[in-house]
C-alpha cells in the first residue's frame, strides 16, 4: 500500500512513500530516512493492530497489539539495524499507519515512548472498543521524552470520525503533550478514507516528524 499500486489493497492506489521521501530529501526539507513497509496479516490484521479484545458484529477482534510491538522490538528492529545504516534511539525512530494502523501506531508510542519517538497517526479508527484509545493515552515515565505525534483525518471518513480524531488530539494534550509542538491535528475537509488521501498528506507528515527546519 505504501510503495506499489500493483500490490495495494485498492489497485493503483498507494501512499507514494518512496517518491515523496526522495523529493523531500532532495529539496532538503527532511533528513534522509529509511522507510520499512511491514506487511499485515490480512484477515488477522485487526487482531494484530488493536490492543484490546472486543466484539465487532458477531466476532471478537483485537488483543494482540502487545505481541505485535514485541515483534517490532525483538525481531524487526534488530534486523533492520544490523542490515542498514540506521540512526537508533527514539529521536530517530518513527511509526506511521492509517486506520487500524493508526491505532497501533498511537498505542505503540504510548507503551514504548523510549523506543518510538515520532508517530504518524493517520485516519485512526478511534471508534474501536468504545474509543478505548482515548483512555489509553498516558504520559511517559519520568525522564522519557514524549513522542512527537501527528494526527489527521478526512472530513468524509464517516460519522464522528473527525470528532474522534480531535478527541484523540485532546487526550494527548490532557496527558501533557504541548499542542502544535508535541502533537498536532490536521483535518482535510473533503478527504475520504483511502491511500490517495494519505498520499496527499504524507509530505506534511514527514516534514513535521523528520523536517530539517
Amino acid at each position: 500500500n505504501i510503495f506499489d499500486g500493483m500490490t495495494s489493497y485498492i489497485p493503483n492506489q498507494e501512499w507514494r512513500a518512496d517518491e515523496t521521501a526522495e523529493a523531500l530529501t532532495s529539496a532538503g526539507l527532511i533528513e534522509p530516512i529509511i522507510i520499512v513497509g511491514v506487511d499485515n496479516a490480512g484477515a488477522d490484521r485487526g487482531n494484530e493492530y488493536l490492543p484490546t479484545v472486543f466484539k465487532m458484529g458477531q466476532n471478537e477482534i483485537g488483543g494482540k497489539a502487545d505481541l505485535y510491538a514485541s515483534m517490532f522490538k525483538t525481531e524487526l528492529m534488530p534486523m533492520i539495524n544490523s542490515k542498514y545504516r540506521t540512526k537508533t534511539g527514539p529521536a530517530n525512530t518513527g511509526l506511521c499507519g492509517s486506520s487500524f494502523g493508526g491505532v497501533i501506531t498511537s498505542y505503540m508510542g504510548i507503551k514504548h515512548p523510549d523506543v518510538f519517538g515520532k508517530l504518524g497517526v493517520l485516519s485512526p479508527s478511534v471508534w474501536v472498543d468504545n474509543r478505548i484509545l482515548l483512555r489509553l493515552v498516558q504520559p511517559p515515565a519520568k525522564n522519557v521524552k514524549r513522542p512527537k505525534v501527528w494526527i489527521d483525518m478526512g472530513g468524509k471518513e464517516g460519522f464522528n470520525a473527525a470528532k474522534d480524531a480531535d478527541d484523540l488530539f485532546k487526550s494527548y494534550v490532557s496527558a501533557g503533550w504541548k499542542a502544535r509542538t508535541d502533537v498536532v491535528f490536521a483535518l482535510e475537509p473533503n478527504a475520504e478514507h483511502n491511500e490517495i488521501a494519505w498520499s496527499r498528506r504524507l509530505p506534511s507528515v514527514l516534514m513535521y516528524l523528520f523536517g530539517t527546519k
